[in-house]
Parts: structure tokens; sequence; C-alpha cells
């Protein structure tokens, strides 16, 4: 019987143990363009603030304890630099194109609670430096300072220490005098130059409140100081005498973050109630008075940070986020009108691939009803590689026939179940930065930033593994040579006889697996300093970070490799092993989330942040005719798409130019043989990652978008008529959160 061609067996599977870990600390560039944030894994991610594209992450190790993030601008280097602070006391400077800590120095107090840059006076000379204040446990406000060319940050003196922990630092926009909170609830005004206390605040004086802990400070342009405490209030002090303003009492437990607007009018609370709370100035009839305007609860857990995004010529926006491990964004002008949008529904998203291999155990054909033999996932979290067999299922036509009344959308029966049957733990602290498994599932190999490891799966099996016969993990010994010209890698492909390997400068190394020894290095893709800027400029953060190569993927035939970065595309000619060229890429198309070759490996498709989709011909390296004809009217369907594409995956079938473009909440078919829908001939304004829009879903339609209730890890071809959609519910993540604070509801 053979089979009707356009019918897909979708295999939807929650086997995998996805756990995103809370978020602890968020940071903003000056320029808003880039958005820091550190997980409680050690993990830091850097998002692009335009399309909301997380384009670089800092693998965590093991013990990481990150309490707070900042950035400073470097004119001397022209560069942006990110330091943390923590709770072992390390004060950290991270080297974002390694991707590893640059330098460490000591707090010299104990567990790091906050980390404030000195604002920049205008008076202040461009190579100065920046000073930072460091709140410690043992009581003692630091002030550590940046030497513009000069690795880490150095002590320059230290605030009078007091018998309580310092829990929250802030800076007056003069620069002269800092604001800090004590675990013994008083607030401290300090005359940085003279290391003088001028102002004494007791923030629980006359409320017989015991245990008061001042957990968040700011101060606002005007110098109206404003404090958090744990007691769930929000205060507002004069800076001259220290009387209070106003209070509120609208948390119902601690406040652990208050940021501001660039006005100064506006103010955001959030603590342990999962509560974002919004006051701001009103007029009165005699004078200027707070008040609290809104209070939401777009989180499920704790709101452990607050970070404020001006980017000029823009909405400020308010980033949030916490112990339910998302980052939720809002335009402060319409906090009240909107609510908060989801900037990614898959974080920390796991290491996956996908290796089409035949199996003993799978000997039937399509003619009885057997879509393909079953696929191997390899699966990468913190330490942990993982390989799994997936389930077996018979193809919707063939049950069609057997059941009659067959409909899209019914379920497909397996034959067999999905089967862990491989796990690989890798050694030392540090966490994986890249995963891969080759075609034939002999090899596979993962890396973090400090070493490379290569391991043989099978002898002569060429992949075909079950429960009964499991891979035999061998790990191979590289060279010492070649173990050093490998370490720091960030991306992983397999072609039949090499290992294609993107270090973080941006060169690719090539690894011949037969000697394990590297046989050929390229540096073209290495991204090249930018020379248009003047003496002085200051780049936009998001693209002077952007890394030079992000993913690296090989053909099925093994002859070409591309290095994808965000913003450029190189091909690599294996058989000649010479650069081959870089491939153009269209103005205004956002930055490159995704790429795939085509089965014929004559085509490499790649998606964007603006969600859009371009395919380049391979060996003209020129874009194709398809590309050319849609890149001024790109397809309504794939402008609709809720979220980024993050993976792409061709039919496996040669004859076939399907392709499918997955978004963690969202996928779309597309054939690349004919022209996508027509739309209404209205020029669409690129879409603003803050309003997605509905998209299509008719049977039949040219990019056709359907979306999908539970948050997608992968979407990708098993076979030509069956596909694999790997997913995990949020219910089943929030298992393995910190539980939230409980909240008594009238009549439970």
């Amino acid at each position: 019987m053979k089979l009707r061609p356009g019918l897909v067996a979708l295999h939807r599977t929650t086997l995998i143990d996805w756990q995103p870990t809370p978020i602890v600390a968020l940071a903003a560039t000056p320029d808003g363009t880039v958005l820091a944030a550190a997980r409680e894994s050690g993990d830091i991610e850097l998002w692009e603030t335009q399309s909301w594209h997380c384009f670089l992450r800092c693998p965590g190790r093991d013990g990481s304890c990150l309490t707070c993030l900042a950035w400073a601008w470097d004119a001397l280097g022209g560069t942006w630099r990110l330091f943390s602070g923590s709770l072992n006391g390390q004060l950290l400077e991270w080297d974002l194109q390694t991707r590893t800590p640059r330098h460490a120095c000591d707090s010299f107090g104990g567990a790091v609670w906050s980390l404030a840059p000195q604002p920049a006076p205008s008076g202040r000379e461009p190579d100065a430096g920046v000073a930072f204040a460091v709140a410690t446990d043992d009581g003692a406000v630091r002030i550590f300072h940046m030497e513009p060319g000069s690795p880490g940050l150095q002590y320059a003196r230290t605030m009078p220490r007091i018998e309580s922990r310092a829990l929250s630092a802030a800076w007056h926009p003069s620069g002269s005098v800092l604001l800090a909170g004590y675990g013994d609830g008083c607030l401290r005004a300090w005359h940085v130059p003279s290391a003088r206390e001028i102002l004494r605040i007791s923030a629980g004086a006359g409320t017989g409140q015991e245990g008061l802990c001042i957990w968040a400070v700011q101060v606002l342009p005007d110098g109206t100081m404003v404090s958090g405490d744990s007691h769930g209030r929000v205060q507002l002090w004069d800076a001259n005498f220290g009387t209070l303003i106003q209070g509120f009492q609208q948390h119902k437990a601690d406040i652990l973050s208050i940021a501001a607007s660039p006005s100064g009018d506006r103010i955001f609370a959030s603590g342990i109630d999962s509560q974002l709370a919004l006051f701001a100035r009103v007029s009165g009839k005699r004078e200027q008075r707070w008040a609290h305007l809104e209070s939401k609860r777009p989180h499920t857990h704790d709101v452990r940070a607050l970070a404020v995004l001006h980017v000029p010529g823009h909405h400020p926006l308010l980033a949030s986020a916490g112990n339910d491990a998302q980052i939720l964004v809002s335009r402060i002008p319409r906090f009240q009108q909107e609510h908060p949008i989801r900037v990614c529904q898959t974080p920390q998203r796991p290491l996956m691939q996908l290796s089409r291999v035949p199996s003993p155990v799978s000997t039937a054909d399509e003619a009885t009803g057997v879509v393909s033999p079953p696929a191997l996932l390899l699966n990468g979290q913190r330490r942990q590689l993982d390989i799994w067999q997936l389930g077996q299922s018979i193809h919707p036509s063939i049950q069609q026939e057997r059941e009659r009344g067959w409909a899209e959308g019914s379920a497909v029966r397996l034959q067999s179940i999905p089967i862990r049957l491989a796990g690989i733990e890798t050694k030392g602290p540090c966490h994986l930065s890249c995963a891969a498994m080759s075609p034939d599932a002999q090899w596979a190999a993962c890396g973090n930033m400090q070493a490379l490891h290569v391991f043989r799966l099978g002898s002569g099996t060429k992949g075909r593994y079950s429960a009964v016969h499991p891979p035999a993990i061998k790990r191979m010994r590289l060279s010492p040579e070649a173990g050093r010209h490998l370490s720091g890698a960030t991306s992983l492909a397999f072609t039949p006889h090499h290992l294609a390997t993107a270090l973080h400068d941006g060169t690719i190394a090539l690894l011949d697996l037969e000697t394990l020894e590297v046989v050929r290095s390229w540096t073209e893709a290495r991204r090249q300093p930018d020379t248009c800027l003047g003496p002085g400029a200051r780049p936009a953060a998001s693209l002077q970070l952007l890394p030079a190569v992000d993913r690296l993927m090989a053909d099925e035939g093994g002859r070409w490799v591309a290095a994808v970065g965000p913003a450029q595309v190189h091909i690599f000619d294996l058989a000649t092993q010479q650069h081959h060229a870089r491939l153009p890429l269209p103005q205004d198309i956002g930055l490159v989330t995704a790429a795939a070759f085509s089965p014929k490996g004559d085509s490499l498709a790649a998606a964007t942040s603006a969600s859009r989709l371009v395919v380049w011909d391979v060996q003209p390296a020129g874009l194709s005719r398809w590309s050319q004809q849609t890149l001024q009217h790109p397809p309504e369907g794939l402008l609709a798409m809720p979220g980024i594409p993050s993976h792409l995956s061709f039919n496996p079938d040669p004859q076939v130019r399907t392709v499918m473009i997955q978004t963690p909440t969202g996928m779309c078919s597309a054939d690349l043989s004919k022209p996508p829908a027509q739309g209404s001939g209205r020029k669409r304004k690129r879409r603003s990652a803050l309003k997605p829009a509905d998209g299509h879903a008719t049977a039949g339609r040219n990019f056709r978008v359907i979306k999908l209730e539970q948050p997608c890890l992968l979407l990708a071809f098993t076979s030509s008529s069956s596909a694999v959609l790997v997913e995990q519910p949020w219910t089943e993540i929030w298992k393995s959160l910190p539980e939230p604070m409980y909240r008594h509801r009238y009549g439970t």
C-alpha cells in the first residue's frame, strides 16, 4: 500500500526532563540594547532587546551562587564589561568572548548582596573608570574601582562597618553619596569621598516590628530615597532630613527588588508574593503625592529581580524575573493597560539533536504501516548527556484505511515506546556549552568552555541499538595538542569522517575521527573590528557583543559545513578543505536564529528574529530564486508566527522541498517549491516582539501556522512521513521549582 503524499505522523513526547532554573539577577546596559540575566544554575544569558533573542550564554558551574550583575563601559578598551557578585564572596568579571570568568577578586566581607555601579556625572573624564559599591555580609559597604584597560575590580576603600549585614546599595545621581540598606532595619547615607555617615534612618521605628531587613533601595533623580523591606513596605524618604514622605503596605511579604523609571515619576516593587506593584506621582490639590496605581501577578512564583531598559527614542521597558525561570517585559507608560509579555516560553532550552538511523528491531517497511525505524535523540543539560530511542508509530493513512474515520489531529498508535539507551556524565563542575551526535550514531561529542569530550558509541553497529543492545560508550583520548586547540568549543557538527568545532573566537577547526588530530582550521568566520566608529564612540552593546559563530551544521553528504552567527553565515567546502563563501544577508531581516541544510545539500535555509526565511543556493553562494521573490513580500503566515524561530527541519526526502519552522509556541510548514500564499497586498510593518499576532491555520495553505499548547523544545522530521515534537507543560516544570508563597483565599 503506497502512502499518500503530504501526510505526517507527529510523535508528541515529554520524555525530556527539562528543568529551567530561577533567575536571581537582571542588569541592562545603559543604552538598553542588552539585558543580562543570571540564573541559579550559574548560567548568564544575554538577550538582545529589539527582538528578545538570547544570543549568548555563559555556561554555569556546580556550586554557583550568583546574586547580582552590573555593566560598565570601558572607554579606553572600547568594550562593554560585565561583573557579578556571589554568595561565596567573589567579584567576577566575565569575558564575554570566551564565556568564562576573566578575573576574580575577594569582596573582603563575605557574601555579596548588591553590586551598584556609580552613575556618570557630567564632569567626569570619559576614561576615568567606574566605581562599584559592594554590599557584603560583614556589614560594610566597600568601594571597588574598574580601571580602564585593566581586568577585574580593584579595592579602593571601605565605609564604616555596621554590626549587621549590608543588603542593598544605590548611588545618588551626583555620584558622591551612597545609600545602603542593612539587616538591622536602618538606611544609611554615606559621603563616599570622606567615608562619613551623613544620614541614618530607622525604617521600622515605632512599629514594634523586629528583625526588619532592607532588601532593596533606590535613589530617584531628584534625590528622593526609596526602600523596600522584609515586611512588604515601600517607603519614600526625604534626602535632606531623612523624614518619611510616604509609605505603602501593598505587599504581603518581603520586597526583593525596586526599580524606577528614567524620569523618576514611577516606582516598581516586587518580591516574594509574586506581585508587581506600581507607585506613581500624582497631582493633588496642594502638592504632588505618591499613590499606588496598579498591582499585577504575571509571575507564578517569587519575583527576585527588576530592571529598567531605556533605549533612546523608544518607550522605557520594565523587565521582571524570578523563581518561575521566565523573563517578562512591559512598556512602562502602558503598564496599566497592557499585560506583561513573556520573552521566551522555553528558557534554558536543552542541547538537542535528532539522528535518523536504522535499528535491527525495525524490519517492517511502509507497506505494513510503519513510518520509519526509530530515530535517536541526543539531549544535553548541565553536565549530563542522554541518548534516547524514540517510539515507532503507524502512518495515519494506513490507520485511516483500517479504522475508517481518521481525521487530521487524530492520535496515531505506537508500536514501541521511547527508551533511554545511555547516559554520559562529564567530570568537573563546568556545565556543557555544546553537544552533537554523528549521523550514523557511532560518535557523540560534548564540550564545555574548558575541554572537548569525544565518545565512540559502538563498533561496527552503525547505530543499531536497542534496550537489549545499548551502545558501548568509550571515551576517546585526544592528543594534548588537539585538546588545547579545541578547548572553548561553542558548537559542534559531525560529518561522516570529521568533527567540525566552532571555537569562542569564531575559528572553525576540523578534527579527523580516525586519527583524532586537528587537520584544518579556518579563521574566515572571525568577527572583524568595527573601523567605522570614530575615536571615543560608544557602539551599541547588542552589536558589539554578538558572537561570531553560535551554531555549526553539516549537510548529509558531508561536503559542506556552515558556520552560522547572528549576523553572518560562512560555508566551508570539506572536499577541498577551503573556505567556500560568505553568504549574503539581506538587510532588515533581524538576527539569524536557526538554520538547516536541504537533503541534497544544495541549499541552506535560515530563519531570523524578524520571522523571515532566507534560502541560499550553496554552490553559487547566492540567494535562491525563491528568496529573491519572497524577501520583498514575505509570507504573512510566517510574519504572524508567535515567538522567534528556534529550529528548522527539512523533509529528508530529496524530492520534497518542505521545511518545518519551529518557535517555542508554534510551528509552520513551508513548501519551498511553491510560492507562499498571497496576502492582502498591503505592506506589513515589522511585528514588535511585545505584540505577538495570531497565526493562520487553514489546512492545505502554504506557510500554514499551527499554535502549540505546550512549550516546544524540538520539532524535527524523523522520516519523510513522520516527525517528533518534544514538549513539556509548565505544570510539570513548576513541580521542580521552589514553592510559591501561600495566599489564603476567601472560602477555601
